[in-house]
């Protein structure tokens, strides 16, 4: 799966503010047609940003008519207290109900599935590859071609797996939607490496992935909190406040 998971909500979002070209435009409105889960999203969004944009028009017209009422002739007429009173309680109800609106939405299509998707990224040996040696293998080529079932299946043939195969093997399972078995693999590999190692940094990212797609939170929240309160750790910027936070509405709502 990995990169390749279409983030709906994401792709809403630039499809309202109008950054898709026409090619991407036209082949997102053609799965929007086919797609009812999209259309749900869509139709959720689009009465939140109407009522967002309601809320902006009625405080123009409130601040445009009490300035009239002030300045009208050049003369300052005194106000209708009831009247601001009216104005001021009617544009906090408008956001209020566009803070509803927006959190809902957000709560409502709240997955950790998609959570997961927009967040994950796939593992390249490349980034292990500058500065040491990593012997080739078959497990290795498998991995390196997308071959992820392969990966599972000569891993189990083998009698002894080197940590960097381990590793891959259990990233195999994460791509393969086996986010338990992932779990045990990648507890497997930080057993025998050093917290500081990149290959352990990477074990403990991923590792906090595979909690979130497992519904694991507190797990999941324990692993990228490590992280995210580690300014050194290489996947520091792939875990913000953001992650985190969707993380415990996510906790929440179980």
């Amino acid at each position: 799966m990995g990169n390749s998971t279409f983030n709906q909500s994401e792709q809403l979002q630039r499809y309202f503010d109008g950054e898709m070209d026409a090619a991407e435009k036209a082949a997102f409105e053609q799965l929007l047609r086919s797609n009812k889960e999209l259309q749900e999203e869509h139709h959720l969004m689009q009465l939140a940003r109407q009522a967002i944009l309601d809320n902006a028009i009625r405080e123009k017209v409130s601040k445009a008519r009490i300035g009239y009422e002030m300045n009208q002739s050049g003369k300052v007429r005194s106000l209708n207290r009831g009247k601001i009173i009216r104005y001021t309680a009617m544009s906090v109800a408008a956001g209020v109900l566009v803070f509803m609106l927006v959190f809902g939405y957000n709560l409502m299509t709240l997955s950790p599935e998609k959570l997961f998707a927009s967040n994950y990224q796939p593992f390249e040996i490349g980034t292990m590859r500058s500065g040491s040696t990593i012997d080739s293998s078959v497990i290795i080529s498998h991995y390196e071609s997308g071959n992820y079932e392969e990966v599972i299946s000569r891993s189990q043939a083998t009698q002894e797996l080197t940590v960097m195969e381990e590793f891959l093997v259990a990233v195999a399972y994460l791509e393969l939607n086996d986010p338990q078995q992932a779990i045990r693999e990648f507890r497997q590999v930080l057993k025998v490496l050093e917290n500081n190692s990149i290959l352990a940094q990477s074990s403990e990212f991923y590792l906090g992935l595979s909690y979130l797609r497992a519904k694991e939170y507190d797990d999941a929240l324990t692993s990228l909190e490590k992280i995210r309160n580690d300014p050194n750790h290489i996947y520091h910027s792939s875990v913000d406040k953001s992650l985190l936070r969707k993380i415990r509405v996510l906790k929440w709502r179980s």
